[in-house]
Protein backbone atom coordinates (compact mmCIF):
# COMPACT_ATOMS: atom_id res chain seq x y z
CA UNK A 1 0.00 0.00 0.00
CA UNK A 2 2.76 2.53 0.65
CA UNK A 3 2.76 1.86 -3.52
CA UNK A 4 -0.31 3.23 -3.59
CA UNK A 5 -0.27 6.03 -0.94
CA UNK A 6 2.94 7.59 0.22
CA UNK A 7 5.25 7.19 -3.00
CA UNK A 8 2.52 8.13 -5.05
CA UNK A 9 1.40 11.66 -4.01
CA UNK A 10 -3.06 10.98 -5.49
CA UNK A 11 -4.01 11.15 -1.72
CA UNK A 12 -3.76 12.95 1.64
CA UNK A 13 -3.31 9.88 3.72
CA UNK A 14 -3.10 9.29 7.63
CA UNK A 15 -1.74 6.47 8.82
CA UNK A 16 -2.66 4.81 12.20
CA UNK A 17 -0.83 1.60 13.17
CA UNK A 18 0.75 -0.73 16.15
CA UNK A 19 4.22 -0.97 14.04
CA UNK A 20 6.44 0.58 12.79
CA UNK A 21 6.04 3.25 10.39
CA UNK A 22 7.82 6.62 9.13
CA UNK A 23 7.01 9.24 6.19
CA UNK A 24 8.11 12.56 7.15
CA UNK A 25 5.19 13.64 4.13
CA UNK A 26 2.93 10.93 5.42
CA UNK A 27 1.23 12.11 9.21
CA UNK A 28 1.24 8.86 11.32
CA UNK A 29 0.21 7.55 14.67
CA UNK A 30 1.93 4.71 16.06
CA UNK A 31 -0.59 3.01 18.58
CA UNK A 32 2.02 1.19 21.15
CA UNK A 33 1.70 -1.66 23.16
CA UNK A 34 0.37 -1.14 27.14
CA UNK A 35 3.30 -1.89 29.38
CA UNK A 36 1.66 -4.50 30.99
CA UNK A 37 0.95 -5.99 27.58
CA UNK A 38 4.53 -5.78 26.18
CA UNK A 39 5.38 -7.54 29.82
CA UNK A 40 2.86 -10.29 29.10
CA UNK A 41 4.30 -10.48 25.20
CA UNK A 42 7.43 -12.02 26.94
CA UNK A 43 6.41 -14.65 28.92
CA UNK A 44 5.02 -18.26 28.11
CA UNK A 45 1.73 -17.36 28.08
CA UNK A 46 2.53 -15.18 24.66
CA UNK A 47 -0.15 -16.98 22.36
CA UNK A 48 -2.74 -16.49 24.69
CA UNK A 49 -2.02 -12.43 25.22
CA UNK A 50 -2.42 -12.34 21.32
CA UNK A 51 -5.50 -14.56 21.62
CA UNK A 52 -6.73 -11.44 23.64
CA UNK A 53 -5.34 -9.13 20.84
CA UNK A 54 -7.22 -10.06 18.38
CA UNK A 55 -10.40 -10.06 20.34
CA UNK A 56 -9.93 -6.85 21.74
CA UNK A 57 -7.07 -4.49 20.10
CA UNK A 58 -9.80 -2.64 18.10
CA UNK A 59 -11.65 -1.91 20.97
CA UNK A 60 -8.65 -0.44 22.98
CA UNK A 61 -7.51 1.47 19.73
CA UNK A 62 -11.10 2.95 19.29
CA UNK A 63 -10.89 6.13 21.09
CA UNK A 64 -7.46 6.77 19.73
CA UNK A 65 -8.72 6.37 16.57
CA UNK A 66 -11.94 8.53 16.89
CA UNK A 67 -9.61 11.40 18.37
CA UNK A 68 -7.57 11.66 15.28
CA UNK A 69 -10.30 10.76 12.75
CA UNK A 70 -12.31 14.01 13.91
CA UNK A 71 -9.24 16.31 13.78
CA UNK A 72 -7.96 14.59 9.98
CA UNK A 73 -11.61 14.72 8.78
CA UNK A 74 -10.92 12.37 6.44
CA UNK A 75 -13.48 11.42 3.02
CA UNK A 76 -12.82 7.43 3.00
CA UNK A 77 -11.22 4.92 5.83
CA UNK A 78 -8.95 2.28 4.37
CA UNK A 79 -7.57 -0.86 5.89
CA UNK A 80 -6.45 -4.08 4.77
CA UNK A 81 -8.54 -7.01 6.57
CA UNK A 82 -6.02 -8.89 9.32
CA UNK A 83 -6.85 -10.58 12.51
CA UNK A 84 -6.68 -7.74 15.00
CA UNK A 85 -5.91 -4.08 13.20
CA UNK A 86 -8.05 -3.80 10.27
CA UNK A 87 -11.82 -4.49 12.99
CA UNK A 88 -10.86 -0.71 14.39
CA UNK A 89 -11.40 0.53 10.48
CA UNK A 90 -14.86 -0.86 10.24
CA UNK A 91 -16.15 0.19 14.00
CA UNK A 92 -14.86 3.58 13.31
CA UNK A 93 -16.38 3.85 9.72
CA UNK A 94 -19.43 2.56 11.77
CA UNK A 95 -19.26 5.20 14.38
CA UNK A 96 -18.61 7.98 12.07
CA UNK A 97 -20.60 7.12 9.20
CA UNK A 98 -17.86 7.41 6.73
CA UNK A 99 -17.42 5.00 3.94
CA UNK A 100 -15.05 1.98 4.32
CA UNK A 101 -12.51 0.73 1.86
CA UNK A 102 -10.77 -2.56 2.60
CA UNK A 103 -8.82 -4.56 0.26
CA UNK A 104 -8.52 -8.27 0.95
CA UNK A 105 -4.68 -8.77 0.46
CA UNK A 106 -4.95 -12.86 2.17
CA UNK A 107 -7.10 -14.35 4.12
CA UNK A 108 -5.56 -14.33 7.73
CA UNK A 109 -7.47 -16.33 9.87
CA UNK A 110 -5.26 -19.35 7.64
CA UNK A 111 -2.14 -17.86 6.79
CA UNK A 112 1.35 -19.29 7.25
CA UNK A 113 2.66 -17.84 10.60
CA UNK A 114 6.08 -16.40 11.44
CA UNK A 115 5.65 -18.43 14.43
CA UNK A 116 3.28 -20.68 15.96
CA UNK A 117 2.13 -18.25 18.61
CA UNK A 118 0.69 -16.06 16.37
CA UNK A 119 -1.85 -18.31 15.02
CA UNK A 120 -5.41 -17.77 16.25
CA UNK A 121 -7.22 -20.75 18.14
CA UNK A 122 -10.27 -22.23 15.86
CA UNK A 123 -12.57 -20.54 17.55
CA UNK A 124 -11.21 -17.18 17.86
CA UNK A 125 -10.26 -17.91 14.15
CA UNK A 126 -14.30 -18.26 12.94
CA UNK A 127 -14.37 -14.80 15.14
CA UNK A 128 -11.87 -13.30 12.77
CA UNK A 129 -13.66 -14.43 9.84
CA UNK A 130 -16.73 -13.55 10.44
CA UNK A 131 -15.15 -10.13 11.08
CA UNK A 132 -13.83 -10.36 7.29
CA UNK A 133 -17.40 -10.87 6.18
CA UNK A 134 -18.88 -8.20 8.02
CA UNK A 135 -16.21 -5.71 7.05
CA UNK A 136 -17.25 -7.21 3.19
CA UNK A 137 -20.52 -6.32 3.44
CA UNK A 138 -20.20 -3.04 5.03
CA UNK A 139 -17.44 -1.60 2.51
CA UNK A 140 -18.35 0.78 0.16
CA UNK A 141 -15.81 -0.33 -2.08
CA UNK A 142 -13.88 -3.41 -1.79
CA UNK A 143 -10.50 -4.46 -3.27
CA UNK A 144 -10.20 -8.31 -3.98
CA UNK A 145 -6.23 -8.98 -4.40
CA UNK A 146 -7.28 -12.15 -7.09
CA UNK A 147 -10.75 -13.48 -8.41
CA UNK A 148 -10.53 -16.59 -6.34
CA UNK A 149 -10.79 -13.38 -3.32
CA UNK A 150 -13.88 -12.20 -4.82
CA UNK A 151 -15.31 -15.41 -5.41
CA UNK A 152 -14.19 -16.74 -1.62
CA UNK A 153 -16.01 -13.63 -0.37
CA UNK A 154 -18.94 -13.71 -2.62
CA UNK A 155 -21.44 -11.10 -4.20
CA UNK A 156 -20.71 -7.31 -3.43
CA UNK A 157 -22.35 -4.20 -5.27
CA UNK A 158 -18.78 -2.91 -5.71
CA UNK A 159 -15.64 -5.34 -5.54
CA UNK A 160 -12.93 -4.66 -7.84
CA UNK A 161 -9.73 -7.03 -8.72
CA UNK A 162 -7.21 -5.49 -7.71
CA UNK A 163 -3.25 -7.39 -8.52
CA UNK A 164 -0.89 -6.55 -5.56
CA UNK A 165 1.14 -3.08 -6.74
CA UNK A 166 5.07 -3.90 -7.97
CA UNK A 167 7.28 -0.98 -7.27
CA UNK A 168 7.77 1.02 -10.78
CA UNK A 169 9.01 -0.70 -13.41
CA UNK A 170 13.51 -1.18 -13.56
CA UNK A 171 15.26 1.03 -16.49
CA UNK A 172 17.22 -0.67 -19.25
CA UNK A 173 17.23 -4.14 -17.89
CA UNK A 174 19.26 -6.24 -20.84
CA UNK A 175 16.90 -8.09 -22.83
CA UNK A 176 17.17 -12.14 -21.85
CA UNK A 177 19.45 -14.05 -22.89
CA UNK A 178 18.29 -17.28 -24.34
CA UNK A 179 20.06 -19.80 -22.68
CA UNK A 180 22.33 -21.83 -25.22
CA UNK A 181 24.32 -24.53 -23.09
CA UNK A 182 27.69 -22.46 -22.51
CA UNK A 183 27.18 -21.69 -19.08
CA UNK A 184 24.61 -23.16 -16.04
CA UNK A 185 21.09 -21.10 -16.11
CA UNK A 186 20.45 -19.05 -13.26
CA UNK A 187 17.26 -19.65 -11.74
CA UNK A 188 16.24 -17.65 -8.71
CA UNK A 189 13.73 -17.10 -6.42
CA UNK A 190 13.47 -14.35 -3.68
CA UNK A 191 10.95 -14.02 -0.89
CA UNK A 192 9.60 -15.98 2.13
CA UNK A 193 11.83 -19.11 2.95
CA UNK A 194 9.42 -20.26 5.96
CA UNK A 195 7.03 -23.59 6.31
CA UNK A 196 5.80 -24.69 3.61
CA UNK A 197 7.51 -22.27 1.16
CA UNK A 198 10.85 -22.98 2.97
CA UNK A 199 10.46 -26.77 2.64
CA UNK A 200 9.74 -26.16 -1.23
CA UNK A 201 12.59 -24.56 -2.18
CA UNK A 202 14.75 -26.48 -0.09
CA UNK A 203 13.57 -29.67 -2.12
CA UNK A 204 14.38 -28.10 -5.54
CA UNK A 205 17.39 -27.25 -4.06
CA UNK A 206 18.04 -30.48 -3.10
CA UNK A 207 16.98 -31.45 -6.69
CA UNK A 208 19.02 -29.39 -8.47
CA UNK A 209 22.24 -30.32 -6.92
CA UNK A 210 23.73 -32.67 -8.82
CA UNK A 211 22.95 -30.78 -11.81
CA UNK A 212 25.29 -28.87 -13.98
CA UNK A 213 22.67 -27.34 -16.43
CA UNK A 214 21.44 -24.91 -13.43
CA UNK A 215 22.78 -22.85 -10.45
CA UNK A 216 19.75 -22.50 -8.22
CA UNK A 217 19.79 -19.12 -6.22
CA UNK A 218 17.82 -18.08 -3.08
CA UNK A 219 17.75 -14.84 -1.57
CA UNK A 220 15.33 -13.96 1.71
CA UNK A 221 14.99 -13.68 5.31
CA UNK A 222 16.79 -16.74 7.77
CA UNK A 223 14.84 -19.92 6.57
CA UNK A 224 13.68 -22.14 9.36
CA UNK A 225 15.71 -25.42 7.92
CA UNK A 226 18.01 -26.89 9.89
CA UNK A 227 20.81 -26.24 11.17
CA UNK A 228 22.57 -28.60 8.61
CA UNK A 229 20.61 -27.77 5.57
CA UNK A 230 21.03 -24.05 6.34
CA UNK A 231 25.06 -24.83 5.91
CA UNK A 232 24.95 -27.39 3.13
CA UNK A 233 22.73 -24.72 1.20
CA UNK A 234 25.66 -21.86 2.37
CA UNK A 235 28.10 -24.15 1.13
CA UNK A 236 26.41 -25.16 -2.34
CA UNK A 237 26.09 -21.53 -3.30
CA UNK A 238 22.26 -21.72 -3.12
CA UNK A 239 21.06 -19.35 -0.21
CA UNK A 240 22.72 -16.09 -0.37
CA UNK A 241 20.47 -14.44 2.57
CA UNK A 242 18.12 -11.12 2.73
CA UNK A 243 19.17 -7.98 0.73
CA UNK A 244 18.43 -4.90 0.61
CA UNK A 245 15.22 -4.27 -2.67
CA UNK A 246 17.32 -1.72 -4.24
CA UNK A 247 20.27 -3.90 -4.44
CA UNK A 248 17.63 -7.04 -5.20
CA UNK A 249 16.63 -5.43 -8.55
CA UNK A 250 20.60 -5.45 -9.85
CA UNK A 251 20.36 -9.68 -8.93
CA UNK A 252 17.39 -10.15 -11.01
CA UNK A 253 18.44 -8.26 -13.54
CA UNK A 254 20.87 -10.70 -13.82
CA UNK A 255 18.33 -14.15 -13.44
CA UNK A 256 18.21 -16.42 -16.64
CA UNK A 257 14.62 -17.96 -15.05
CA UNK A 258 12.61 -16.70 -11.59
CA UNK A 259 10.82 -19.25 -10.04
CA UNK A 260 7.65 -18.15 -7.57
CA UNK A 261 6.13 -20.59 -5.45
CA UNK A 262 2.45 -21.33 -3.61
CA UNK A 263 1.58 -23.82 -0.97
CA UNK A 264 0.26 -27.39 -2.05
CA UNK A 265 -0.42 -28.05 2.02
CA UNK A 266 -4.39 -29.04 2.34
CA UNK A 267 -4.30 -26.77 5.56
CA UNK A 268 -3.49 -23.58 3.52
CA UNK A 269 -5.23 -24.40 0.36
CA UNK A 270 -7.56 -21.50 1.12
CA UNK A 271 -4.83 -18.59 1.47
CA UNK A 272 -3.58 -20.69 -1.90
CA UNK A 273 -7.34 -20.13 -3.58
CA UNK A 274 -7.65 -16.57 -2.66
CA UNK A 275 -3.85 -14.96 -2.82
CA UNK A 276 -1.73 -13.31 -5.51
CA UNK A 277 2.00 -13.17 -5.01
CA UNK A 278 3.65 -9.88 -5.68
CA UNK A 279 7.04 -11.55 -7.06
CA UNK A 280 5.38 -12.83 -9.85
CA UNK A 281 4.63 -9.64 -10.70
CA UNK A 282 8.16 -8.03 -10.24
CA UNK A 283 9.29 -10.64 -12.34
CA UNK A 284 8.01 -10.07 -15.27
CA UNK A 285 9.00 -6.83 -15.62
CA UNK A 286 12.63 -8.46 -16.32
CA UNK A 287 10.76 -10.05 -19.39
CA UNK A 288 12.42 -13.56 -18.24
CA UNK A 289 10.19 -16.35 -17.95
CA UNK A 290 8.74 -16.90 -14.36
CA UNK A 291 7.85 -21.02 -13.02
CA UNK A 292 4.99 -20.60 -11.12
CA UNK A 293 5.05 -23.62 -9.30
CA UNK A 294 1.54 -24.69 -6.77
CA UNK A 295 -1.56 -26.61 -7.05
CA UNK A 296 -4.18 -26.29 -10.13
CA UNK A 297 -6.29 -23.90 -8.02
CA UNK A 298 -4.28 -21.15 -6.66
CA UNK A 299 -4.78 -17.96 -8.71
CA UNK A 300 -0.27 -17.44 -9.78
CA UNK A 301 -1.01 -20.67 -11.28
CA UNK A 302 -4.45 -19.92 -13.20
CA UNK A 303 -3.08 -16.58 -14.49
CA UNK A 304 0.38 -18.34 -15.64
CA UNK A 305 -1.86 -21.09 -17.40
CA UNK A 306 -4.53 -18.42 -19.24
CA UNK A 307 -1.84 -15.95 -20.18
CA UNK A 308 1.44 -17.13 -20.84
CA UNK A 309 2.70 -14.97 -18.04
CA UNK A 310 4.22 -17.91 -16.66
CA UNK A 311 4.96 -21.72 -16.71
CA UNK A 312 2.62 -23.36 -14.39
CA UNK A 313 3.83 -26.30 -12.54
CA UNK A 314 0.90 -28.23 -10.84
CA UNK A 315 2.95 -31.52 -9.23
CA UNK A 316 4.05 -30.74 -5.35
CA UNK A 317 7.26 -32.69 -6.79
CA UNK A 318 10.16 -30.84 -7.38
CA UNK A 319 11.18 -33.30 -10.40
CA UNK A 320 8.38 -31.55 -12.32
CA UNK A 321 10.23 -27.95 -11.47
CA UNK A 322 13.19 -29.68 -13.43
CA UNK A 323 11.16 -30.82 -16.01
CA UNK A 324 9.85 -27.31 -16.51
CA UNK A 325 13.09 -25.89 -16.50
CA UNK A 326 14.39 -28.53 -18.94
CA UNK A 327 11.57 -27.26 -20.99
CA UNK A 328 13.27 -23.79 -20.84
CA UNK A 329 16.37 -24.74 -22.29
CA UNK A 330 14.36 -25.38 -25.77
CA UNK A 331 14.90 -21.61 -27.31
CA UNK A 332 11.40 -20.94 -28.66
CA UNK A 333 9.78 -21.82 -25.59
CA UNK A 334 12.07 -20.41 -23.85
CA UNK A 335 11.50 -16.76 -25.66
CA UNK A 336 7.81 -17.23 -25.67
CA UNK A 337 7.59 -17.16 -21.88
CA UNK A 338 10.09 -14.28 -22.10
CA UNK A 339 7.58 -13.08 -24.57
CA UNK A 340 4.42 -13.41 -22.09
CA UNK A 341 5.99 -12.12 -19.30
CA UNK A 342 7.05 -8.92 -21.00
CA UNK A 343 3.46 -8.78 -21.97
CA UNK A 344 1.99 -8.85 -18.51
CA UNK A 345 4.32 -6.54 -17.38
CA UNK A 346 3.04 -4.40 -19.75
CA UNK A 347 -0.45 -4.53 -19.34
CA UNK A 348 -2.40 -6.23 -16.52
CA UNK A 349 0.93 -6.17 -14.28
CA UNK A 350 1.68 -2.99 -14.81
CA UNK A 351 2.49 -0.87 -11.57
CA UNK A 352 0.83 2.23 -13.64
CA UNK A 353 -2.50 0.01 -14.79
CA UNK A 354 -2.66 -1.40 -11.31
CA UNK A 355 -2.59 2.47 -9.50
CA UNK A 356 -4.87 4.06 -12.50
CA UNK A 357 -7.11 1.56 -10.73
CA UNK A 358 -7.32 2.10 -7.37
CA UNK A 359 -6.91 5.55 -7.78
CA UNK A 360 -10.45 5.73 -10.05
CA UNK A 361 -12.27 3.47 -8.07
CA UNK A 362 -11.55 5.43 -5.18
CA UNK A 363 -12.44 8.77 -6.48
CA UNK A 364 -15.44 7.41 -7.70
CA UNK A 365 -16.99 6.33 -4.58
CA UNK A 366 -15.77 10.19 -2.94
CA UNK A 367 -18.77 12.30 -1.63
CA UNK A 368 -18.94 15.52 -4.84
CA UNK A 369 -18.23 18.65 -3.13
CA UNK A 370 -18.76 21.98 -5.11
Amino acid sequence: MRRHLVERKDFETFVLTNGLFHDDEVRSHCFARPAWLKRAMRTRFRRFIRQFEMLFLARMMLPVAQKLALDFRPDIIFTIPDNDLSWCAYLLSRRLKIPLVTNFQDWWPHSQYWSESERPFPWIRKVIERRFRKMYKASSLAFCTSDGMKEFLGPHANAVILFPCPGHSPQDVTPACVPDGSRPVRVLYAGTIVGDYGRSVLALAKQLAASSKFQFLVYGPQPDWSQADLEWAKAQGVYHGFVPHSQLRMILASADVFLTVMSFEQRLEIMSRVSFTTKFLEYTQYGRPVVVWGPSYCQPVMVARESDAGMPVESADPKAVVDALEKLMNASEYRRLAAGALRAAETFFSPDCIHDLFKTSIVQILPETE
